[in-house]
Order: C-alpha cells, then structure tokens, then sequence
C-alpha cells in the first residue's frame, strides 16, 4: 500500500501554495504564530477529512483491492489536472509574474486571521483531489482499519512537509533565512505560471498514466 502513496506524498509536498503563503506570514508582525496557524489550518482540514473519508470507507461495502475504483478516481484526477495544467498553460503567459490578491490579506494576518485563511485556502486547491485520491488507495487496499489510519497520517504529514521546510528555514538561519525565503517568493512569483502549469501536467501524466495502467 504504502509504494502505491509514493506518488500523493510527493504531490502532497510540493504545493507553491503553501510555500508561498508560509514565506508571506513569517514577513509579518507576529511571524512565527501566524505560519503556525496558518499550517495548523491546513492539518486540522485534511486530518478531519481523511477521518471522514475512512469511516465511510470502513462502512462502505464492495470496497476491495481487487475493485476499479482506486484506478477509476487515478485517471480521473489524471485528466482533471491535465486539463487545468494546459488551460493556465493557455491563459497565462509563462513568467508574467505578479502577486496573487490573496496574500494581501495575509500580509496583515493576525494568528486567527491566518488560520480561517489555511482553513478556506485548504479546501480549493488541487491537494484535496490529491489527498483524496491517496485515501481512495487506502480503503481499496484490503489492510486493517489500524494500517489505513497510519496511511492517512502520512499523507497528512506530507501535506505539512511545505509549511515545515519554510518555518524551518526562518529559526534556524536568522536573517539570512528569511532574506532566502523573500529571493524564493519572488522567484516563485516571477514563474508562477509555468510552476502551476508544470506541476499540474507532471502529476496529471502520472495519476492519469496510473489509473489507465489498473483498469486496462
């Protein structure tokens, strides 16, 4: 089970959303409550969902690992980011650049302020279908209820890896920590699109690649 995760916790990990969200909050005020809160919000959200996911799986009848389902919502996904990975592809120009509206409010975050956001910014972006797609795996998996809990524990683990890797970053090196992470946000803005664009397709292929695999 856990080698069929490979592919959700790398996903799960490399998410500019968090990354840039993290870097804004620790150029505030109060840094360090605010990116806490705001990663504490994004961990309470997909814990709370894989736990829903896996009680209705656990009461769910026909889920076994010998079902299509699992493949089903792989190459489902796989178009669904395809899909989204060409159309930014099409609207935006590569390098344009350009900070996104939403980190305005969290420049003049307070810690419950950026927590609602981590809380709202967690449900509309492509890791929950990644999240998703992961705990579809488990509960098709055939293991015991204790093994897909521990499952689900580490995509959420994952998901918290790029909240981690910033924060880490600003207590260990000080002021050339977070003069690094401002020369990483603005790269990060100046290639927004081929960023979004590129990590959408590259996982597309991949869940896509997967789930035509299972079900052929």
């Amino acid at each position: 089970m856990y080698a069929d995760l490979v592919p959700e916790w790398i996903g799960l990990i490399l998410t500019p959303l968090a990354v840039v969200g993290t870097i804004v909050l620790l150029g505030t005020n109060r840094s360090l409550p605010n990116a806490l809160s705001y990663a504490a919000a994004f961990g309470l959200n997909y814990l709370i969902l894989s736990l829903i996911v896996l009680w209705v799986g656990s009461v769910a009848t026909g889920l076994d690992a010998d079902g299509a389902a699992r493949y089903l919502v792989s190459l489902l996904m796989g178009l669904l980011f395809l899909g989204i990975g060409l159309a930014v592809l099409l609207r935006h120009h590569v390098g344009a650049g350009g900070k996104p509206r939403w980190t305005a409010v969290l420049e003049t975050a307070t810690p419950i302020r950026a927590f609602l956001c981590g809380f709202a910014l967690s449900l509309i972006n492509p890791n929950v279908v990644i999240l998703l797609s992961g705990l579809t795996l488990i509960i098709t998996s055939g293991e015991t209820i204790g093994t897909q809990i521990l499952g689900a524990l580490t995509l959420v683990l994952a998901a918290m890896v790029p909240f981690a890797i910033p924060i880490g970053i600003y207590l260990i090196m000080g002021d050339r920590g977070a003069d690094l992470l401002r020369r990483v946000f603005r790269w990060m803005m100046e290639h927004a699109g081929a960023l979004t664009a590129g990590t959408l397709i590259f996982f597309g292929a991949i869940f896509f690649g997967r789930g035509l695999g299972g079900l052929l």
